[in-house]
C-alpha cells in the first residue's frame, strides 16, 4: 500500500506502508501534488519549453520514477514481463546500462504506457528530474 504525507494539502512525501495522518494513494501520485481532502491533484504543468526536452542521466530517470512510486524493481518487473526474449533482453540492457535517456527515448515510451502515465504527466516529471 503507498501513502502520502500531506502538510497543507501538500503531498511533502510518499511512504510504502501507513502511518497515522497518511493518506493511502495510486501509483503515480509524488511529492508536490496536492490534496483536497477527497483526491489528489497533480501539480500544475511547467510552461512548454522550445525545443526538445533535456537529456536525464540514469540517476535523474530513476530519481524522478521514485518521486512517484515507481522503483527500479517494479520496472524490472515490466521488463521481465516482455514476452519476445530479444525484445525483452534489449529493455534490460538499456534499463540497465545507459548512462542517460532522451525524452523520446522507446524504453520512456514503454515505460509510461506499462504505467498508464500520460505524456504531459511524463514531460511535466522529466522536466523536474532535470533539476535533480
Amino acid at each position: 500500500m503507498r501513502s502520502a504525507i500531506i502538510d497543507n494539502g501538500l503531498v511533502v512525501n510518499v511512504i510504502v506502508g501507513e502511518i497515522p495522518g497518511s493518506i493511502p494513494c495510486d501509483i503515480g501520485v509524488g511529492i508536490g501534488w496536492t490534496y483536497d481532502g477527497e483526491a489528489f491533484h497533480a501539480p500544475p504543468l511547467p510552461e512548454p519549453e522550445s525545443g526538445p526536452l533535456p537529456t536525464l542521466s540514469r540517476r535523474q530517470l530513476r530519481l524522478g520514477l521514485l518521486s512517484i512510486g515507481i522503483t527500479a524493481e517494479l520496472v524490472e518487473a515490466e521488463i521481465a514481463a516482455t514476452v519476445d526474449p530479444v525484445e525483452r533482453a534489449a529493455a534490460l540492457i538499456e534499463w540497465q546500462d545507459a548512462s542517460a535517456y532522451e525524452r523520446d527515448h522507446p524504453l520512456v515510451a514503454d515505460l509510461a504506457a506499462s504505467f498508464a502515465l500520460p505524456p504531459e504527466q511524463v514531460d511535466a516529471l522529466w522536466l523536474w528530474a532535470a533539476g535533480l
